[in-house]
C-alpha cells in the first residue's frame, strides 16, 4: 500500500471510496484486519459487521483477517510483548520530502516513509532531527504534519525517525490510469526537465538562472511575469506541461495562489508538480499552499548561506521531478 491509501482509510478521506456497508463497496483486507485486531473506528465496525453478515466473499476474508490476527498474538506473546499498538501500522517504501516547520528550515530532504498507521509514521533520512521538532512529510496524494517523537542513528549517515501526525491534508486528485502512466513513462525525458518560473522581480529571477546553472540535470527554464501569462501557458492545451512549476505568491494581475487554485481545478494540470517559491514564512500561506497540493513550500534567500541551502533544495526537486 501507499502513505496515502493507508492514511485515506484511516481519515475516511473523499479519495478513498463510498463509505463502508452502504451496499456500494467490500471493506479491503486491510480493513478486516482491523477490524480483527479489534482496532477498527467504531462507525466503521458497526457497518463492515452489518456488511459481514450477508457477504460470503467478505466473510472469506475475514476469516484470513482473524488468522493473521491470532498469528500476530501469539508472535507478541512468545516474545513476551502485547500489542499496545492505537492503529495497525502497514510497511511501505515511498520516497518523501521532509521539511521543518518549526524550527524553520527552508532546505527539505528527501527521504523515505518506512511505515504508516492513522497516528504516526516512521521516517528515514539521511540526517539526525530533534525530538519535538514540527515537520512537514509530503508523499503521493498527501501531505502530513507531525511532531517528532523519537530519532535514532543507524549507521552510514541515515537516522530512524518517529513522529506522532498532527494533521493530514489529502489531495483531491485522482490516480493516474494505466494509459496514463504508460504515456508518461515512454514521452518523459529521462535526463532532462523542464521548469517554468513563474516571478514578476528580475533580480529573483536572475538568482534562480545562476543557482539552476549548478543543477546537475539538463534542464529548460522558462519565465512567466505574471500569474495570468502562468495561467495562460500552463493552461494551453497545444504546449506540453512543464515537469516543475516554481511559483511565487505574490504576482500581478493573478495571485500565486489563485493560480495553484485554478491549476488544480483543471483535470489537464491537477497533476502538475507546483513547488512555491517565496518570501513569505507566514504558516497562513504554508498551509493553504500545502492545502492545494504543492511538492514543497521554499523561502527566497536573504544571505549566501540561504543560496546554498536553496540550491540543495532545488537539486533535490528536480530529481525527484525526473525520477
Amino acid at each position: 500500500m501507499k502513505t496515502w491509501e493507508v492514511l485515506a482509510i484511516a481519515h475516511k478521506s473523499q479519495i478513498s471510496a463510498s463509505p463502508i456497508g452502504d451496499g456500494s463497496r467490500h471493506p479491503d483486507q486491510q480493513e478486516l484486519e482491523q477490524l480483527a485486531l479489534g482496532k477498527a473506528v467504531p462507525d466503521d465496525q458497526i457497518k463492515m459487521e452489518a456488511h459481514l453478515r450477508d457477504c460470503g466473499l467478505c466473510q472469506k476474508g475475514f476469516e484470513e483477517a482473524l488468522l493473521f490476527a491470532d498469528h500476530l498474538r501469539e508472535l507478541l506473546k512468545a516474545q513476551g510483548r502485547q500489542d499496545v499498538r492505537k492503529a495497525v501500522r502497514y510497511q511501505v517504501r515511498e520516497s518523501a520530502i521532509i521539511m521543518l516547520c518549526h524550527p524553520v528550515e527552508s532546505a527539505p530532504v528527501i527521504g523515505q516513509v518506512i511505515d504508516v498507521s492513522a497516528t504516526g509514521l516512521r521516517i528515514r533520512l539521511p540526517r539526525p532531527i530533534h525530538r519535538g521538532s514540527q515537520v512537514q512529510v509530503q508523499v503521493e496524494k498527501a501531505v502530513i504534519f507531525g511532531t517528532v517523537r523519537y530519532c535514532r542513528d543507524i549507521g552510514n549517515g541515515l537516522s530512524d525517525v518517529g513522529m506522532v501526525i498532527d494533521q493530514v491534508v489529502m489531495s483531491m486528485r485522482q490516480p493516474r490510469t494505466p494509459d496514463a502512466i504508460h504515456v508518461r513513462k515512454h514521452s518523459a525525458r529521462p535526463d532532462s526537465i523542464d521548469v517554468l518560473l513563474v516571478e514578476d522581480n528580475p533580480a529573483d529571477v536572475r538568482l534562480m538562472e545562476m543557482l539552476f546553472q549548478d543543477i546537475r540535470i539538463k534542464y529548460r527554464l522558462t519565465v512567466a511575469s505574471d500569474g495570468a501569462q502562468a495561467l495562460g501557458r500552463l493552461l494551453d492545451p497545444t504546449i506540453p506541461k512543464p515537469n516543475l512549476v516554481l511559483l511565487d505568491l505574490n504576482l500581478p494581475k493573478v495571485s500565486g495562489l489563485d493560480v495553484l487554485k485554478t491549476l488544480r481545478q483543471e483535470q489537464s494540470t491537477e497533476s502538475v508538480t507546483v513547488a512555491v517559491l517565496s518570501s513569505s514564512k507566514a504558516a497562513s500561506d504554508l498551509q493553504r499552499s500545502t492545502a492545494l497540493g504543492i511538492r514543497a513550500y521554499l523561502t527566497k534567500p536573504k544571505n549566501i548561506h540561504d543560496c546554498r541551502e536553496l540550491r540543495t533544495s532545488l537539486d533535490a526537486l528536480v530529481s525527484d521531478a525526473v525520477h
